[in-house]
């Protein structure tokens, strides 16, 4: 019978495992690196579409807070307002002058969509208001009218929360006269659920994870403005301390 023998040039087995071996790991490492690689790659488009979106939305915001201060400008500026004002402190028993001062309130009330709209003295007590409930003022607003009637510009107060649970936000304005005189304070009360929070959870694209939150400092504990995706009623509720590492987001510029 014959018998062949494999040629002393030839490769032999232990040459062709040898090399399966090799060639396994380096396409193994080839495609560790190229997944680590891409991503990388999909990290870096993620994180540049979320600061996009972050940009517009602060820039969403900023342009909603001055339009807020340009409405309570418009109305408490007026030479129509400030005079029929000044007129009727001077004859507060004239009820046709201070019902005409209040549907102008109330027409601009319903042109720019706010909840109510106050005009009070200069020591806070409430002069004027489109619902007749209002008799007395948060101290937050009072904190804001001072700032607005010592500097004579216009300002916004803190996020605030009534007793029926309303979150709402104030536009503080110093009514002066045409002599030059603080007649009082214009305050316009807007609802928080109108445009800001409803801006914030809206998302370009349906999605289960991404949340736009508003926070700020207080002490050394986080308090959340606006209400949390997952977490109803969270809104002005404290939230963890600022030590807490194992929350990514405290990371992020604390200049609130």
């Amino acid at each position: 019978m014959l018998q062949t023998k494999p040629s002393d040039g030839a490769p032999g087995k232990k040459f062709w495992t040898a090399a399966f071996i090799f060639l396994t790991i380096i396409l193994l490492t080839g495609g560790y690196f190229f997944l680590r690689q891409e991503i990388k790659n999909v990290r870096g488009e993620k994180s540049e579409t979320l600061i996009s979106i972050a940009r517009l939305k602060e820039e969403g915001i900023r342009q909603w807070r001055q339009e807020r201060l340009s409405d309570a400008v418009n109305i408490s500026q007026s030479p129509l307002f400030s005079s029929a004002l000044g007129e009727w402190l001077q004859k507060l028993d004239n009820q046709q002058l201070k019902q005409d001062i209040i549907n102008r309130l109330e027409l601009a009330r319903r042109a720019y969509g706010y909840e109510n709209i106050l005009v009070v003295y200069r020591d806070s007590r409430v002069m004027l208001s489109l619902k007749e409930d209002m008799e007395a003022l948060d101290p937050q607003i009072i904190l804001a009218l001072e700032r607005a009637l010592n500097w004579r510009e216009t300002v916004l107060s803190e996020l605030q929360k009534d007793p029926s649970g309303l979150i709402f936000l104030n536009s503080v304005s110093p009514i002066i006269s045409k002599e030059g005189s603080v007649l009082g304070g214009l305050i316009l009360r807007m609802d928080a659920n109108l445009f800001l929070y409803p801006f914030l959870e809206s998302w370009p694209s349906r999605t289960q994870t991404v949340e736009t939150m508003l926070v700020k400092q207080q002490d050394e504990r986080v308090v959340y403005l606006s209400e949390l995706r997952h977490r109803r009623q969270s809104a002005l509720s404290v939230g963890p301390a600022l030590t807490t590492g194992s929350e990514a987001w405290l990371r992020a510029d604390r200049r609130f």
